[in-house]
């Protein structure tokens, strides 16, 4: 048994079948718990809906490669 926390959260974890999307590859990280039930966080278009998430400018006047990102929800 791994003493070491992230040694066993990377012991637990089974890589998924890639998905490509133009140049985009996601590749799933799944874990032994996920396998099992309903996973414990909420995809962005649904929190989007459910105003849990709100996407904005960091400023008024903004930044290229930065957005502010809030979740008021209960879940990742």
């Amino acid at each position: 048994m791994h003493k070491n926390p992230i040694a066993r959260a990377l012991a637990a974890i089974t890589v998924g079948h890639a998905v490509v999307v133009e140049n985009l590859t996601m590749v799933p990280l799944i874990t032994k718990s996920a396998a099992s039930g309903t996973p414990e966080y909420v995809v962005l278009d649904e929190a989007l809906g459910s105003s849990a998430a709100e996407i904005t400018e960091i400023s008024d006047h903004g930044s290229i490669p930065e957005l502010r990102f809030v979740n008021r929800g209960q879940h990742p």
